[in-house]
């Protein structure tokens, strides 16, 4: 399985719609070059999608996101994501995803979505799972611990029952070094 990773994209309301533009098509000439004889599986983006949690910063996400899909031929149903601490609107006083969760359900046009990908092995010819499995390490993110990052118990239980044949892919935003418990 061939998986297109990518992180810290940090689309920003303060950046003018052309100077993204300009960045993107220079990072989509780069991707054609660099994948021109390779097929891409999925993509997967661990975090900082925006710089302020703002809806018309993942807006900006969204457009930039499906036209890499499309350019790569990958379904949006085989895009992954897990959030990092820039993508919280962060008021001070805590954080939500709200405006996160909204994008995600936007970006599927449903609420409840499954990162599972059924391929199969080139080599064996079995039919193998592939389960991406999102952790939030920002659940306790606002602006006095905007760093910091906290990995949830009940976080690892979507990650029971996968069976045998079977592979998992962990995404999270945050290296292990800043995970507090």
């Amino acid at each position: 399985m061939n998986i297109l990773h990518m992180t810290d994209l940090h689309f920003s309301r303060d950046t003018a719609e052309n100077e993204i533009r300009e960045k993107w098509n220079h990072i989509e000439e780069r991707l054609k070059e660099a994948l021109r004889d390779k097929k891409v599986d999925t993509i997967a983006l661990t975090g900082d999608i925006t710089c302020h949690g703002d809806l018309c910063e993942f807006r900006q996400a969204k457009r930039f996101l499906l036209e890499i899909a499309g350019l790569l031929s990958v379904k949006r149903e085989k895009i992954f994501f897990c959030p990092g601490n820039h993508d919280a609107d962060t008021d001070g006083k805590g954080s939500s995803f709200y405006h996160y969760q909204s994008f995600l359900n936007e970006f599927y046009g449903k609420s409840d979505y499954d990162y599972l990908v059924k391929k199969k092995d080139k080599k064996t010819g079995e039919k193998r799972k592939y389960r991406f499995a999102s952790i939030n390490t920002c659940t306790e993110t606002s602006l006095q611990f905007f760093d910091e990052a906290v990995i949830p118990d009940k976080a690892f239980l979507q990650l029971d029952g996968l069976g045998d044949n079977n592979y998992v892919v962990l995404l999270m935003h945050h290296q292990p070094e800043v995970i507090k418990n």
